[in-house]
């Protein structure tokens, strides 16, 4: 079970309040094309993430700061093609909500597979079929 409400972090998101890790940018550029804290938080708030799954709740575990030790909660999604995990949590000392991490689910759905499949398989039926015995020839 989530330890916090998801539909709050969506709001902050919304209202442009989560403080976002320079991991999680980098990784949301680099996987999603999704560029700059706004740009995150808008793609967050407006309904980017499809198919939201909670994965768990657990302590940070390399939590630097003073006690008490927050809680991180932890997603899969799926945006168009691309399966996705991120999590988050609320740092203690000043109550505001922190997007550690946003990347490639690297326990990728398996359904995903199959549209990929289907869409290499498309690909090779759509690409122009070469004539045999006329390659190299001048007609």
């Amino acid at each position: 079970m989530p330890t916090y409400n998801f539909s709050d972090f969506i709001q902050c998101c919304a209202d442009q309040a989560v403080f976002i890790w320079d991991p999680a940018l980098k990784t949301a550029a680099d996987d999603f094309g999704i560029h700059g804290q706004d740009r995150l938080q808008e793609f967050i708030a407006e309904g980017g993430l499809e198919d939201l799954a909670f994965v768990v709740s657990e302590t940070f575990r390399n939590w630097k700061g003073k006690p008490p030790i927050p809680v991180v909660d932890s997603y899969t999604f799926t945006t168009g093609t691309k399966d996705g995990y991120f999590a988050f949590f609320r740092n203690p000392d000043v109550g505001i909500f922190n997007l550690k991490s946003f990347k490639l689910n690297e326990d990728a759905k398996p359904h995903n597979f199959v549209f990929k499949e289907l869409f290499k398989t498309q690909q090779i039926r759509l690409a122009p079929e070469k004539e045999e015995g006329n390659e190299g020839t001048n007609g």
